[in-house]
């Protein structure tokens, strides 16, 4: 900071229409367009975003305040608006003016309701325990899961309130929608600290958790699997089937088979939901053979195969870039007169996407519409990659504005693309958008998004807002570094940087993650 203590603010304002940078001195004053609002977000370095609106346009105002003295000081480029012959402009102008539609579609929910609930005591005459429960099952609906750690909190605090297995269950429910391991942990050690006889409702919710968690903590619900087993309680097919479905998503051939046979044996049938977990392990190992001899054990089972089971097959052969062999299963579907749904049309045009397809996974949009499928954010998600992988990057642009026209909600995935494609149109001013319509929807980046993101801004030159993210990535995912490290990877060999991607996957060979 310099001696006398005044800081020194490096400016630059766009807008639709015209450019300009702004570099004020001491002694001057800078005008801004009126009806600015001001919000200070903790990053590194400190920002400060200003949105400025008037009746014509839409404009941004991006502050980069640092110290004067600050080592490695680098200044934000200014933003031009100039027209260029492929007409970027005119989509980025279109998602600018869109900005306000990106919270079509998201539930926002007031925190303030639970904390003013949690006053009240349960009405006369009513059993506390239900009472509480049907207000977890509330929060379970609006994915409040610190409003559930709130109840229970209180549950346990109040004299007469029976915790049982559906008050604990209920609670993972919500920790397994949104894929949040570390509140589950935390709501399983009260249900332990409890002494609740073991029960199958609520290990199958826990393991459900272990599942969808990401990565898949395949361990801890295999643990679980064999203390439900030690405390005499013989495992129902939901926890057969939870836990034979996260040995298959993380590739646990040998358990997985294990589990199945044991089931097969336990006197109770398998499913169509044990089944489908099965295929998905063989199909992932890009088996056709085992796929095509588990298809037959099923029908021999009496059990018919549906569109959700050629949906599972073709996604796992779609990850595998054959889409020889998913056309041919999507073949066999439609001949045994299973309709393909939205679902399967999604996993077609995403198997086309990893691929490189683009104009096959155009075609399969089409033919959605012809049926009269609505497009959903999995639609236009795949459509995103389809374009990026192809490297059609204008394309993948233009399909996040569709999204955007006919208000379906984006997610983290679609911001990865539109991270990705701004960083291959070395457009440094579509990120800067997509973080934008993220911080207007209340989202935070995962590990996905930082390695899109930070790749991007490294394509795009801007090597120090690259430095910037890194360093909150590592702060942020202390436990997710490989995946982060080789998704980054992957992105930079995608933009044609294989110097930078084999350096880092070298690096990724001694790569020794933190300690907890």
């Amino acid at each position: 900071m310099p001696r006398n203590g005044r800081r020194k603010v490096h400016a630059f304002i766009y807008v639709v229409n015209k450019s300009e940078s702004l570099k004020p001195k001491w002694k001057y004053s800078v005008s801004f367009p009126r009806r600015c609002v001001v919000q200070r977000k903790p990053s590194v370095p400190w920002r400060l975003s200003v949105y400025a609106q008037d009746t014509a346009s839409v404009s941004h105002t991006l502050w980069d305040m640092q110290q004067e003295d600050s080592p490695g000081f680098v200044s934000s480029p200014s933003i031009t608006t100039t027209e260029n012959k492929n007409g970027e402009t005119d989509i980025l102008k279109k998602l600018q003016d869109k900005t306000s539609l990106v919270t079509n579609g998201v539930k926002t929910q007031s925190k303030l309701q639970y904390a003013e609930r949690d006053t009240k005591l349960p009405p006369p005459g009513v059993s506390p325990t239900s009472w509480y429960n049907s207000r977890i099952r509330e929060c379970v609906g609006n994915k409040d899961v610190k409003a559930i750690l709130s109840i229970l909190e209180r549950m346990r605090a109040t004299p007469g309130v029976v915790l049982n297995a559906v008050t604990f269950a209920t609670s993972l429910s919500c920790c397994s929608k949104l894929r949040d391991i570390d509140s589950a942990k935390i709501i399983w050690k009260m249900y332990e600290e409890e002494r609740i006889p073991p029960s199958n409702y609520v290990f199958s919710s826990m393991i459900a958790v272990c599942a969808r968690a990401q990565p898949p903590h395949v361990d801890l619900a295999l643990k679980l699997f064999h203390t439900l087993l030690e405390s005499g309680i013989q495992p129902n097919k939901i926890v057969y089937n939870a836990t034979i479905d996260i040995c298959s998503r993380a590739m646990r051939y040998r358990q997985a088979l294990e589990l199945f046979e044991n089931f097969s044996m336990s006197g109770e049938p398998p499913d169509a939901y044990t089944y489908n977990a099965i295929l998905r392990l063989f199909a992932s190992k890009g088996d056709i053979e085992g796929t095509r001899k588990m298809l037959y054990k099923m029908s021999a089972d009496g059990i018919s195969p549906s569109v959700i089971t050629y949906s599972i097959i073709m996604e796992a052969f779609g990850r595998l870039h054959r889409l020889e062999d998913v056309f041919a299963f999507f073949q066999e579907m439609q001949s045994q007169g299973i309709e393909p749904n939205a679902v399967t049309y999604n996993i077609l045009i995403s198997a086309c996407a990893y691929s490189g397809e683009y104009n096959k996974a155009l075609g399969f949009s089409t033919e959605m519409s012809t049926k009269g499928l609505a497009k959903d954010r999995y639609t236009y998600n795949g459509l995103m990659q389809a374009s990026v992988v192809s490297k059609r990057y204008e394309a993948a642009i233009e399909w996040y504005d569709k999204m955007l026209e006919n208000k379906v909600a984006p997610n983290n995935v679609t911001f990865r693309y539109l991270f990705e494609a701004g960083g291959g149109l070395a457009r440094f001013q579509v990120i800067e958008l997509g973080l934008r319509h993220m911080e207007k929807m209340g989202m935070s980046l995962n590990v996905y998004t930082f390695a899109a993101l930070v790749a991007a801004c490294i394509h795009c030159k801007e090597f120090e807002a690259g430095r910037n993210y890194q360093k909150q990535a590592q702060y942020l995912l202390k436990h997710q570094g490989k995946i982060f490290y080789e998704q980054l990877a992957h992105i930079l060999q995608g933009y044609g940087d294989s110097h930078r991607a084999n350096k880092i996957l070298a690096k990724l060979q001694v790569y020794q993650p933190p300690q907890p």
